[in-house]
This record gives C-alpha cells, sequence and structure tokens, in this order.
C-alpha cells in the first residue's frame, strides 16, 4: 500500500458532512483569534501621521508625497504631516 493510498483511504473514511464541519470549525477558530485586535482598527489612527520623505524638500518626490498626505488626510480624518530628511532611506 502506498502512501498515495494511505491519504486517500483516511480522506474517504470522512464523509462530505464531516468535511464541512471540520472546515468551518476551522474558520470560526481563525475569526475567533483575530476577534481581539477588531477594537484596535476602529480606533486607527487616533493621532498625527508623520509621513518621512527620504529626499529634500521641493523635488519630485516630495510634490508627490505631499499630494499622498493630502488624499491621505481627507480619507483618514487626521493631519499627516510631511517631514523632509534627506539621506533617510
Amino acid at each position: 500500500m502506498g502512501s498515495c493510498d494511505v491519504l486517500n483511504s483516511s480522506n474517504a473514511a470522512l464523509g462530505r458532512e464531516e468535511m464541512v464541519r471540520r472546515l468551518l470549525h476551522f474558520i470560526l477558530g481563525c475569526v475567533l483569534a483575530c476577534a481581539p485586535d477588531l477594537p484596535a482598527f476602529a480606533q486607527y489612527p487616533n493621532r498625527t501621521i508623520l509621513l518621512i520623505v527620504p529626499f529634500p524638500a521641493g523635488g519630485p518626490t516630495d510634490v508627490v508625497a505631499r499630494l499622498v498626505a493630502d488624499s491621505m488626510s481627507r480619507s483618514l480624518g487626521e493631519a499627516v504631516i510631511i517631514e523632509n530628511i534627506g539621506g533617510a532611506g
């Protein structure tokens, strides 16, 4: 009896309902494992966001960062501050 025969015989012994039940228990376990973290997601972000740009101010990277920060600020409802630090990357 090969290893494939052993795997197939053990799966064949489980009925369809048993496999569905096990899958549902697995999914429920995953959901319950993540449940304590859900209140933390509701509170984020709860303070000003600092976006560090690793290039000097006034360049094309700075312009793109400011456009992204404006969009983030509108969608998240929090202030987004751009800080240009040359060589930070």
